[in-house]
C-alpha cells in the first residue's frame, strides 16, 4: 500500500469509530511515518505502534497487518478520547505513557514531550483535512461530526502540503 492509501485507511477507520481523523493520523504519523512494518525495542509494532498488551486487548493477533493495527490504534483512541473527552494531553500521554501512569500523576516527561509533539501535528491535519476544530473528542452525532456541540474555539495552524505517497512493504 502507498502511505497515501494508509492514511485514507486510517481516515475511513477513524470516521467509522466516530474518533477525529486527524488525531488518527498525527498519532499514526509520529509512531511510525506509516510504515507499517514498524517495530520498536519495548515489541510495540505497525503503524500505531501498538504494544503486546494493547494487541491482546483490542485483538489484534498480526500487529504488521495494516487493517488490524488501525483497527487496534483507532478503537485505543476512541476509547481514550470517551475516557479523557476533549483534554488532548490526556489522550496523547495516555497513548504514550500509559492510562495508569496518567491516571496516578505518574506522567513521564517523554510522554509529556510526545504530547506536545503530537499535538502540533494534530494541528496541521486539522488544517489539511479542513476540520477547523482543535477537538480531538469522539463524535456524537454522526460519524463525519468532528465538531462537539462544547467546542467553542479553533486554533490556527499553518497549512502544510502534505507529502508525495510513497511505496512502503
Amino acid at each position: 500500500m502507498t502511505t497515501e492509501e494508509i492514511q485514507a485507511a486510517i481516515q475511513a477507520e477513524a470516521t467509522r469509530q466516530g474518533v477525529n481523523p486527524a488525531l488518527a493520523l498525527a498519532v499514526a504519523e509520529h509512531e511510525s511515518s506509516f510504515n507499517p512494518n514498524a517495530l520498536g525495542a519495548a515489541g510495540d509494532a505497525g503503524l500505531f505502534q501498538l504494544i503486546p498488551s494493547t494487541q491482546r486487548q483490542y485483538g489484534v493477533t498480526n500487529p504488521f497487518d495494516i487493517s488490524q493495527n488501525i483497527q487496534g490504534g483507532v478503537s485505543l483512541l476512541r476509547d481514550l478520547t470517551a475516557k479523557y473527552g476533549d483534554n488532548l494531553a490526556a489522550i496523547l500521554q495516555s497513548y504514550n505513557g500509559g492510562e495508569g501512569n496518567y491516571d496516578r500523576g505518574t506522567v513521564s516527561t517523554a510522554a509529556r514531550n510526545y504530547s506536545v509533539v503530537v499535538s502540533g501535528l494534530f494541528n496541521r491535519w486539522l488544517n489539511d483535512l479542513g476540520i477547523g476544530t482543535s477537538s480531538p473528542g469522539v463524535t456524537g452525532d454522526s460519524p463525519g461530526d468532528f465538531l462537539p456541540a462544547a467546542l467553542t474555539r479553533a486554533r490556527s495552524v499553518t497549512r502544510r502540503s502534505p507529502a508525495p505517497a510513497s511505496r512502503v512493504a
